[in-house]
């Protein structure tokens, strides 16, 4: 990396802390505050909306490369506001599905994803990523595992070249700005949280990169397939969701309202305080099945593995819980 180059991106990661630094010390003052209840794993008001420097991050860089306010940043942006909106005064889930929907379509519509794939085919994309999108901001519930996680799909963007170090990327840029956020939330204490705003600009980010490169620099053969490899990177967050939401349907529970059924608030409070260690656990398990699937020659195994493993996340829930039961009491 040239001397210039190097110094532009150590200038942008200077701006990430101060402008986080100065976000933690005056969030409160805009009703960015945190206050426990009983889904969290805080017991302390947190200041939360740190992830807004993430897409914040995206667009500068993006008006530094000149590619323009195109669909998919306006997408991004209507994703920022309603997620700061949530944020503060909170919104109704209509609205945020609504926007949400609407911003993946404009997502499809950068990627040419109808001209690509068909009509069918693009509407079954566009509701499996705003399904993928929730899935991240339902699974950021203890300190490091989104930051964490998300650091993850960058194993998939470094090794097949979607991030060149040549000039200044929009991605190496998101990279850095995930490095700030875990720097003040991967810690016994967070300072900040990521907020709606974070979850999902991050996730809506991290999917655009992954048809980038499904559908531009390492193009998949069909619609089919290249659900399947949209699916790879978030696999592990993909089965915790999954496997919640059937256990609760088993149990006859509400899946719309809130609860503390995912494996990973199954295991902290029961099973250690360190929380930090579950985040970790979790990155380098989505990080070694990743490894494990691109090592593969053989697409067809891909199926199996994601049945082998949605297998261990129900068998993991199951005697988990059961522990607890026996821990508790109850």
């Amino acid at each position: 990396m040239e001397f210039q180059l190097a110094l532009k991106y150590l200038v942008i990661l200077s701006f990430f802390l101060g402008f986080l630094h100065l976000f933690v010390r005056n969030a409160h003052r805009f009703g960015f505050s945190d206050k426990p209840n009983f889904r969290s794993s805080h017991d302390y008001p947190v200041v939360r909306g740190g992830g807004i420097i993430f897409g914040l991050g995206w667009l500068i860089a993006s008006a530094i490369e000149g590619s323009g306010f195109n669909s998919f940043n306006l997408g991004l942006l209507l994703l920022m506001i309603i997620g700061l909106w949530d944020d503060i005064k909170g919104l109704s889930s209509f609205i945020r599905l609504f926007i949400q929907f609407v911003s993946v379509f404009l997502m499809a519509y950068f990627f040419d994803l109808f001209s690509i794939y068909g009509i069918a085919w693009a509407c079954i994309l566009i509701l499996m990523i705003t399904y993928l999108i929730n899935v991240f901001n339902f699974m950021d519930g203890i300190n490091g595992i989104l930051g964490l996680y998300a650091l993850t799909v960058f194993y998939l963007f470094f090794k097949s070249g979607l991030i060149e170090l040549n000039s200044v990327s929009a991605y190496f840029v998101l990279f850095l700005s995930l490095i700030t956020f875990l720097y003040f939330n991967f810690r016994q204490k967070a300072k900040v949280f990521s907020g709606d705003v974070g979850s999902l600009s991050v996730s809506f980010l991290l999917m655009g990169g992954l048809l980038h490169l499904y559908t531009n620099i390492n193009p998949v053969l069909d619609g089919f397939e290249l659900s399947v490899y949209l699916l790879l990177p978030i696999s592990i967050f993909m089965m915790d969701s999954i496997t919640t939401i059937l256990h609760r349907l088993y149990r006859r529970e509400n899946i719309f309202q809130s609860h503390r059924f995912h494996l990973y608030q199954i295991i902290t409070p029961a099973f250690t305080k360190h929380h930090l260690w579950v985040s970790f656990a979790y990155a380098l398990s989505q990080l070694a099945f990743t490894y494990f699937i691109t090592a593969l020659t053989d697409s067809r195994y891909l199926i199996l593995s994601f049945l082998f493993l949605f297998f261990i996340f129900f068998l993991l829930r199951i005697v988990l819980l059961r522990r607890s039961s026996q821990l508790t009491g109850r």
